[in-house]
């Protein structure tokens, strides 16, 4: 069924959030089935998180529904993947996102509206078997959300998380890490391309594209941690109007006479890094509108959202929450893999290794897995347009089992 439902009223809008629930033939007000969100990881999703071809969130939510669990999934407030598409806000526009107001916390509160929204649609979903299932940066929206319910004594409350490639690190670690574990590929790549006989326009345009995402990894490494340490030691100003850009990738162009310009307490543009959003050549302002537009493409961020990364994603915070959900008997099922370029085991063992502190290692309520040959999106070599069969297996055995011991 497609749905609908009201954010909260946060900083970046208050909204109309799309999405799709699906619930089970099998459901009725007698024999209710459980539920489980899914929350999307960084970038502007849609509802099933599409991209390079995979729509990770639908292959899990049917393989859920077909075995007897209903499942909300719903468009992130930044959406620009078709079928939704980003809209900046004009004066004269109607429930869209104020994107430089953007944090984490907006994409909590509407995660949480979402669970909310799953626990009271129908009679056929038992509110008290819910699940919070997060990919990459949602699963540390995931464990957020579940420290807000419990702490609150809401109900319902979750009774499982699925954390999906989740991270352990502050934010620019992970940026770092990725660039780190990634440069070194497409260095090699662009010898090759570049020691090719004969250079072809299409290995041409394929040299500038490879030079180009060198330059981002330049970027990161150079700027990116240095503009967070600067938001730690407050240096700079934490709020919506000051911006810090931490990537160089080109965008589609953009009709900038809608883009709203209201920078006033300083704008931090890596111009150094001589890339296509800000070089040296650029002025103040055609920087600032650049860097807005690829705002939107989470390439550039205000400094409250990197410090709400920072808030809601450091190690004691983590283990807030992760203390609250043992206590509360809750159970986790994680899932991380070594051949993941995003996540390398760098960035999610810090993570694993807290879980396991707080849960003990032997827990009856604690599954952790690191499986090989994976992707960011869980695809694999023998899986390459779809989640690995093994990860939705996984998942599903993990709900289904947890809701027959809470039945039984």
């Amino acid at each position: 069924y497609n749905v609908s439902f009201e954010s909260a009223d946060v900083p970046s809008g208050k909204i109309t959030l799309f999405g799709t629930i699906f619930i089970p033939d099998t459901a009725s007000s007698a024999r209710p089935v459980p539920g489980c969100v899914l929350i999307h990881g960084s970038g502007g999703n849609n509802r099933w998180e599409e991209g390079d071809g995979v729509r990770v969130f639908e292959d899990i939510a049917i393989k859920l529904a077909t075995n007897g669990v209903a499942v909300l999934v719903y468009d992130k407030r930044n959406c620009h993947i078709s079928p939704c598409m980003y809209q900046f806000c004009r004066d004269t526009t109607n429930n869209c996102v104020q994107s430089l107001k953007l944090s984490l916390y907006d994409f909590l509160s509407d995660a949480q509206q979402a669970f909310y929204f799953l626990a009271n649609y129908s009679n056929r979903i038992d509110s008290n078997k819910l699940y919070i299932m997060g990919h990459s940066e949602g699963v540390t929206i995931g464990i957020n959300l579940a420290l807000n319910l419990l702490e609150r004594h809401s109900q319902p409350s979750p009774k499982g998380l699925v954390l999906l490639m989740g991270v352990g690190v502050d934010f620019d670690l992970v940026l770092e890490y990725q660039a780190k574990v990634q440069q070194p590929l497409f260095e090699k790549y662009l010898l090759d391309l570049r020691s090719q006989t004969s250079v072809t326009p299409q290995i041409s345009a394929e040299i500038l594209r490879v030079t180009e995402i060198l330059n981002v990894f330049n970027c990161i490494t150079n700027v990116a941690v240095e503009q967070y340490n600067l938001i730690r030691q407050n240096r700079i100003p934490i709020d919506y109007s000051s911006i810090i850009c931490y990537s160089g990738a080109t965008f589609p162009a953009t009709n900038v006479s809608t883009v709203n310009v209201s920078i006033q307490h300083g704008f931090y543009c890596p111009a150094k890094c001589g890339t296509s959003i800000c070089s040296k050549d650029l002025n103040i302002m055609e920087c600032l509108i650049q860097c807005q537009i690829s705002y939107s493409f989470d390439t550039c961020l205000s400094t409250a959202w990197a410090n709400s990364q920072l808030q809601l994603g450091n190690d004691k915070q983590l283990t807030k929450s992760l203390e609250i959900m043992k206590r509360n008997n809750v159970s986790i099922m994680s899932i991380n893999s070594q051949t993941d370029l995003k996540v390398p085991p760098v960035v999610y063992q810090p993570l694993l290794q807290l879980i396991e502190k707080i849960y003990e290692k032997k827990s009856i309520r604690l599954f952790l897995n690191e499986v090989d040959g994976l992707t960011h999106s869980m695809t694999s070599k023998t899986s390459a347009r779809n989640v690995d069969p093994i990860i939705t297996e996984k998942i599903t055995k993990f709900i289904e089992d947890l809701y027959v011991e809470l039945y039984l």
